[in-house]
């Protein structure tokens, strides 16, 4: 055979459609969306393929660089006569030849010739060389041979080069469906069925030191592989075909971290049609990690079965994440008596509502029941119900899920120390699943049975953060409603009970990179008459989990309080964390008047975590006023005044953010709490009503963006809110948040910015932004249907910290800040939309620790907040300005302390307790 060089060409032929063989099933064929990941591969210089010729002669090429694809060939020529029977090459240059008298004899190819042979075995192997069994042997990276027979039964002989002894083993019985197995590497073994697809290949890992299989019947992408006569691999998952028609030899390499075929496919060259048997030396490639290692199991998962007649039958599945059809029965234990709801939870734990209102909980050992536990009463009502009994489900930590009928999904959390109970509303708008099942730790599958024949959408709530993770993922495939009950043993393994003939099946999917990666593997029948179903919820858990981090949230010192005007009463209240970490609340005492009382609410415990940051407030729908802030350990917590100086217990909105939360009320009076995770995203928490809790908090949707830092301001626009921000990269950027999403960034520039950026909103949708820059000068600018144009000096005062904006009654931007020189300054626009601005006005109250806070109170009265260093306030009464070009001056205009104009203002001091 001649060395063949063709011009390389990698195409996407394998990526074909792939389907299913069992009519009614879920499609769930993997796609294209995948994770990336790095995978090393080690290979010899050159692949060595044997081919045994219709002449029987021994013909040797070789492959180079084989893991790139590349169309490189060295023919070695033709090395002898006599190959008649089954050639399979192995490890090392070893080649099994089968000549057809039920010998087994081994020749090794040195890279020059062949040393004489070994016989390994005699009259045993027989008709390997006949059409229906050539193609159903083959050898993997270790010298262990595999074999499928006659009556479908897939074995593997394994050869003891030290007592010269065989074991055999059988793996499967269900593999007749095959036409051809290739091996690819330490146990790795491709199957090819001929009835889906044109030909569609299986993926199977077994590991035969421990006995298991780490990989189990995963459908990969694409079909077509029946033009292929012979394939074969050199290991790692590089795979040789050879075609029935012109006798082309093509490459593919199939990735099993990311499921996706890297290079298509690679030409080689014609003339194999003369190859009777081709192999290639099946060590000649290697892989740095493992093929299939994203979740890890006990030996045998435990699922128990409440049946009609209210028995509990248990059986065992062996090796559950790799689905194969390994199952034996326990038999019938605990009697009768198992009537309403059964639930498997993690080790062992099983509970059961019987009706009555009471949640009972017993734990299996392995043989027996022990005595219940009766964990609540008058609460569990109805579960056994057709329209509940699939929509309450137990987490891998025993956390219990369920829907209410008005389609609110809660979290049960039992402490087991003070035996007592924890209901979170997690969502309100899941009347739409009949079926939720919980696969992990907070991972929850719910059914929408409306789309698709049934479509399954992955969850995934961490309890610690009270973040969603993942929210609302639409699976590809659909066709659920075929199942009658869903379980899990954790680790997104799901097994599913036909409606109609009580059939098993077995799903996993891989939630990193999108895929199923056991799209249907069928286990036993006769599940027909199981009422409740499922299995013990943490038997199986990824190795590389999704988590969230609780990351450093440093204290900082007292920054600007939040002030706001009480519609109801017109009373001023204001919101800070004081310079030891006191989250305090000041409420003005009368209307009109300076005077504020002040309130502690919380401070540090016995850990040292104390409130940092700045300090959120909004009222409530109902007028109660809610305060949020952030402690060190980057727990959020709110409080919810119940009337007067009276507070609701603490809510611990948790989060695990690095910003303080920013409380707003927006679309139908519900509040929103907004924050920035570490990686600089936006989260928010929403109301579940108008008088309830928050919701776990969720990351915004939409187009990504640059990182956002902890310095932002929300700015509340009635059925949405823009989030104006500096960058980490300290460019001021604003972006409108609706219905959960954040639309395109529209980004300033030409500014340095620092600080917290400030601004107003107008009715146009227009927002004008405020930010001190890097050489401490405010600077400002309005946007105009061309976006932002420029940046404009609020010139003659260099200031600290970062500005309070308001847009006043007449329609004029106000300005307060702290000067460099620690006095309080106000600015505004001589009219609306001007950009001159007055000159700077102060009242010489010096010593202010924090930035002022600027407050609209009435048309005729605005207020400025701020304490100072010796721990007093300062409330500022003052006149909102109106068009007054009489009192501009140029924003280019220079001052001191001294040159500022003082204010006639009502001032009131006093002391913060």
């Amino acid at each position: 055979m001649k060395s063949v060089s063709r011009a390389i060409r990698r195409l996407s032929e394998v990526a074909l459609i792939g389907a299913l063989a069992v009519v009614g099933l879920p499609l769930v064929a993997g796609n294209a969306n995948v994770a990336s990941a790095a995978v090393s591969l080690q290979c010899t210089p050159s692949v060595t393929i044997f081919g045994a010729s219709t002449d029987n002669t021994m013909w040797i090429n070789e492959h180079n660089e084989p893991e790139t694809g590349a169309n490189s060939m060295t023919g070695r020529g033709n090395q002898g006569g006599g190959w008649s029977g089954r050639v399979l090459a192995g490890r090392d240059g070893h080649v099994f030849w089968l000549p057809g008298n039920g010998e087994l004899r081994r020749w090794q190819w040195n890279g020059s010739t062949f040393h004489s042979y070994e016989l390994l075995q005699e009259k045993r192997w027989y008709g390997w060389d006949e059409p229906a069994n050539v193609n159903r042997i083959t050898v993997d990276a270790n010298n262990n041979i595999y074999n499928v027979l006659s009556n479908g039964t897939l074995e593997v002989n394994i050869y003891n080069e030290t007592s010269k002894n065989w074991t055999v083993r059988t793996l499967a019985t269900d593999w007749g469906k095959y036409d051809l197995i290739f091996g690819s590497g330490n146990g790795v073994i491709y199957a090819r069925d001929p009835a889906i697809g044109g030909g569609t290949l299986f993926r199977y890992q077994y590991d035969v030191a421990n006995q298991r299989w780490l990989g189990y019947n995963r459908q990969l992408s694409g079909g077509g592989w029946n033009i292929h006569r012979q394939v074969f691999s050199p290991g790692a998952d590089i795979i040789y075909g050879i075609t029935s028609d012109t006798g082309q030899l093509t490459a593919y390499r199939y990735d099993p971290h990311t499921h996706t075929w890297p290079n298509g496919y690679t030409a080689l060259g014609t003339g194999w049609a003369t190859i009777r048997n081709a192999s290639a030396t099946t060590n000649n490639c290697g892989s740095t990690t493992p093929a299939d290692t994203i979740v890890q199991c006990k030996p045998s998962v435990t699922i128990f079965g409440a049946s009609t007649d209210d028995k509990m039958w248990i059986n065992e599945h062996n090796e559950p994440e790799t689905g194969i059809n390994d199952m034996w029965g326990r038999g019938n234990f605990g009697g009768g008596g198992w009537s309403g709801r059964v639930l498997a939870g993690r080790d062992g734990h099983v509970f059961w509502l019987p009706g009555n209102g009471e949640l009972r909980r017993w734990q299996w050992n392995g043989t027996d029941f022990h005595s219940y536990e009766v964990l609540a009463t008058n609460r569990w009502y109805g579960w056994s119900d057709a329209a509940n009994v699939n929509r309450i489900t137990v987490d891998s930590n025993n956390n219990i899920y369920n829907v209410l009928s008005n389609g609110t999904l809660e979290v049960n959390q039992y402490n087991e120390t003070s035996k007592s109970w924890t209901v979170r509303t997690l969502a309100n708008d899941w009347g739409k699943y009949d079926l939720i099942v919980a696969a992990g730790n907070g991972v929850l599958y719910a059914r929408d049975p409306a789309i698709g024949g049934g479509t399954l959408f992955r969850y995934q709530y961490d309890v610690v953060s009270q973040r969603w993770v993942t929210f609302n993922r639409q699976l590809a495939g659909g066709g659920w409603n075929v199942h009658r009950q869903v379980f899990s043993p954790g680790a997104d393994i799901i097994y599913g009970i036909t409606s109609d003939t009580g059939q098993l099946a077995e799903y996993r999917y891989d939630p990193q990179a999108n895929v199923w990666t056991i799209g249907y593997a069928a286990l036993s029948t006769g599940w027909s008459g199981i009422r409740n179903a499922s299995a013990t919820t943490n038997t199986c858990s990824p190795l590389n989990p999704t988590t969230v981090t609780r990351p450093t949230v440093p204290a900082s010192a007292i920054i600007r309080p939040q002030g706001l005007l009480n519609p109801a009463n017109n009373i001023l209240e204001f919101a800070f964390v004081d310079e030891l970490g006191v989250l305090k609340r000041g409420v003005q005492r009368n209307q009109g008047t300076e005077l504020i009382d002040f309130q502690g609410m919380a401070g540090g415990d016995a850990g040292g975590v104390t409130f940092t940051g700045r300090a959120s407030a909004t009222f409530r729908a109902d007028g109660k006023l809610v305060l949020a802030a952030n402690r060190t350990n980057a727990d959020a917590f709110t409080y919810t005044q119940s009337g007067g100086f009276n507070w609701n217990a603490p809510a611990d909105i948790r989060g695990s953010m690095v910003s303080s939360p920013q409380l707003v009320k927006g679309a139908g009076g519900l509040l929103t709490a907004f924050s920035i995770d570490a990686a600089g995203k936006l989260w928010y928490a929403t109301q579940v009503s108008t008088t309830g809790d928050l919701l776990p908090w969720r990351q915004a949707d939409g187009v990504a963006g640059s990182a956002i830092s902890v310095d932002f301001t929300v700015i509340p626009t009635g059925d949405s809110a823009e989030i104006v921000y500096r960058t980490t990269g300290n460019v001021v950027e604003v972006r409108k948040f609706q219905n959960g999403t954040l639309q395109a960034a529209r980004a300033t520039t030409g500014l340095v910015a620092a600080g917290v950026p400030s601004g107003v909103a107008f009715a146009d949708g227009n927002v004008q932004v405020v930010t001190r820059g890097a050489d401490n000068n405010l600077y400002t600018q309005k946007e105009s249907a061309n976006g932002f144009t420029g940046w404009q000096l609020v010139g003659g005062l260099t200031v600290k910290g970062s500005p309070s904006v308001i847009l006043n009654p007449h329609g004029i931007v106000e300005i307060a800040a702290r000067g460099d020189d620690d006095y309080v300054y106000r600015t505004g626009q001589i009219a609306p939309g001007s950009n001159v601005w007055r000159i700077w006005e102060t009242n010489l109250d010096s010593g202010a620790q924090t930035d002022p806070s600027l407050v609209s109170v009435s048309g005729t009265e605005c207020r400025i907040f701020f304490l100072n260093q010796s721990g007093s306030y300062f409330l500022v009464q003052q006149t909102p300005y109106t068009s007054d070009p009489g009192a501009a001056m140029s924003a280019s205009t220079a001052r001191t302390s001294k040159q500022a104009r003082k204010v006639d203002a009502k001032v009131s001091t006093g002391s913060v307790k």
